[in-house]
C-alpha cells in the first residue's frame, strides 16, 4: 500500500474527527461517563470542537451531581486543556459537586480539577479551600506531578493555603528525587510566588541538590522559574546552582521567551552574580529589539529597568540596552507606584512629633525608585527612610527585590538609607519609645556616613 503523507493522514483525521463531533451533537442523552470520556478524547489529540463542547458543557451541568471524581475531573481536564471555557456556569456547577464528594476523589483527581480551575482562570475560593483540606489527609498518596501540579494551582488561582504548604513541604522533601524538571521547577515557583518559604528552610536547600543532579534535563522556561524563584525569596542558594544552570541555559538560549530571558536576567541581579553571565541574555534581547520582535510586558520592562541599574549603578558599566528600550523600562518602573501604608502614615506622623521636616513619597530621580519618606534634620543633613513592611519579607528574612533596592540605593551614595522593619516598630509601645528609637536610628545613620 501507498505510504500515506502526514499532512494528508492529518487531513483524514480532522475528517474523521468533525464526523464525530457531528454525530455525537445528534445524540438527546448522554450519561456522564460519556461526556467525560468524549471530551477527554478530543482533549488527548488537542482537537478542538468548540460547538460539541458547549452542547456537552449543557448536558454536563443537568447531570453534574451523577458524576463520579474521576468523569468529572477528567471531563474539567479536557475543558481546561484545549482553552475551551464556555461559560462560569459548568465550573460553578462543577465546583458545587466537587465539595460535596471530595472525599472520593483520589490524589490525580484533586491535582487535575484544582489545575483546570487554574488554567482557565475560574474563580472558586470555597473549592480551593475544602480542597486543601482533603489533599493535607491524603498527601502521603500525592506523587510528584500530584504535588506539583496542586501547588502549582493554588499559585496560580492567588488562593493561599498555608496548612496545605506546610504538609507538602515535608513530603516534596522526602520524595525530591523523583521530582522531575517540570515538578522541581513548579514546585519552587509556587512557594516563591506566596513567599512561604521560612517554614520549611530546608525545602530550598534539598530542591537546590536535586536540581543541580538534574539540571540537563531542564528546558528553558525551567530554568529561569527555578532561578527566579531562589532570587525571589532571598534564599542564599548556592553559586553553583547558577553556573550549572546558566551553562545549561546558554546550550539553547533562543528557547527562551521575553518574559523568561527577563526572569533570569532579574535574578542574577537579585542575587549579584557574575555580571558577564548576563551578557548572552543581554545580547539575545537586545536582537530581538532589534530585529523588533521584542514584546515586553509591565513586568519585563520593571525588571529589565532593575538589570540596568545592576549594571550601571552597581557595577559602574556601561548597559547594553540602547536608550530607547531604557527609557521604556524606566517609565514603567515608574509608573508603578504604591500608595503608602498605615504604618508609613505612623512613622512619618512621629518624625514631625520631633520637629523634623518630612517630604512623602519621593522619587529617586536616577533609579527611579521611590522612597517611603525624606527625612530633613535640623543640620540640614537628608535621610531616605524606608519602612519595610510585611510584604517585605520571607519571615525574617527582607525579599530579593527589597535586598536589591537597598543595595542599588546605597550604592548611589548621595542620601544616607534608613530601613525601618516592622517588627521592630510593633515591639514599642508607646509614642515616646517609638520617637526614642527614630532619634536613635537617626544618630546611627549619621555617624555611620559621616
Amino acid at each position: 500500500m501507498a505510504k500515506i503523507s502526514s499532512r494528508t493522514r492529518r487531513k483524514m483525521d480532522s475528517k474523521i474527527w468533525n464526523m464525530l463531533g457531528d454525530r455525537a451533537k445528534e445524540m438527546t442523552t448522554f450519561h456522564p461517563i460519556e461526556i467525560s470520556n468524549t471530551v477527554w478524547a478530543f482533549a488527548k489529540i488537542r482537537f478542538q470542537a468548540p460547538e460539541l463542547f458547549d452542547h456537552l458543557a449543557n448536558e454536563a451541568i443537568a447531570r453534574v451531581d451523577s458524576f463520579n471524581s474521576r468523569d468529572i475531573s477528567n471531563m474539567l481536564w479536557s475543558y481546561a486543556t484545549l482553552g475551551h471555557y464556555p461559560s462560569p456556569k459548568l465550573f460553578d456547577a462543577a465546583a458545587g459537586a466537587i465539595i460535596e464528594k471530595l472525599d472520593e476523589f483520589n490524589s490525580q483527581d484533586i491535582s487535575n480539577t484544582l489545575w483546570s480551575y487554574a488554567t482557565v482562570g475560574h474563580p472558586s475560593p470555597k473549592l480551593f479551600d475544602a480542597a486543601a483540606g482533603e489533599a493535607i489527609n491524603k498527601i502521603d498518596k500525592f506523587n510528584s506531578q500530584d504535588i506539583s501540579t496542586t501547588l502549582w494551582s493554588y499559585a496560580t488561582a492567588g488562593v493561599e493555603s498555608p496548612e496545605l504548604f506546610d504538609a507538602a513541604s515535608g513530603k516534596v522533601i522526602n520524595d525530591i528525587d523523583t521530582f522531575n524538571a517540570q515538578a522541581i521547577s513548579n514546585t519552587l515557583w509556587s512557594y516563591a510566588t506566596f513567599d512561604h518559604h521560612q517554614s520549611s528552610p530546608n525545602l530550598f536547600d534539598a530542591i537546590s541538590d536535586e536540581a543541580i543532579k538534574k539540571m540537563d534535563t531542564f528546558n528553558a522556561q525551567a530554568i529561569s522559574n527555578t532561578l527566579w524563584s531562589y532570587a525571589a525569596v532571598g534564599h542564599p542558594s548556592s553559586t553553583e546552582l547558577f553556573d550549572i544552570a546558566l551553562q545549561q541555559a546558554n546550550k539553547n538560549l533562543h528557547a527562551f521567551t521575553t518574559q523568561g530571558l527577563c526572569n533570569t536576567l532579574w535574578s542574577l541581579a537579585m542575587v549579584d552574580h557574575n555580571i558577564e553571565s548576563a551578557i548572552p541574555f543581554l545580547n539575545r534581547v537586545l536582537n530581538l529589539h532589534q530585529s523588533s520582535q521584542l514584546s515586553l510586558t509591565i513586568v519585563c520592562k520593571i525588571q529589565l529597568h532593575a538589570v540596568i541599574q545592576w549594571i550601571t549603578i552597581e557595577h559602574q558599566k556601561k548597559s547594553p540596552i540602547p536608550d530607547d528600550l531604557a527609557n521604556k523600562c524606566l517609565s514603567a518602573f515608574i509608573g508603578n507606584p504604591s500608595n503608602p501604608s498605615q504604618l508609613e502614615k505612623e512613622v512619618v506622623s512621629v518624625f514631625r512629633s520631633l520637629g523634623f521636616e518630612v517630604r512623602d513619597e519621593g522619587i529617586c530621580k536616577q533609579t527611579g525608585y521611590s522612597i517611603d519618606a525624606i527625612v530633613t534634620t535640623k543640620s540640614g543633613n537628608e535621610i531616605a527612610v524606608e519602612v519595610d513592611g510585611p510584604t517585605h519579607f520571607v519571615g525574617p528574612v527582607p525579599t530579593g527585590a527589597r535586598v536589591l533596592k537597598r543595595r542599588q540605593l546605597d550604592n548611589l551614595g548621595e542620601t544616607p538609607l534608613l530601613s525601618l522593619p516592622y517588627w521592630r516598630w510593633n515591639e514599642l509601645a508607646t509614642t515616646e519609645e517609638k520617637q526614642n528609637y527614630l532619634e536613635g536610628e537617626m544618630k546611627r545613620i549619621l555617624s555611620e556616613t559621616h
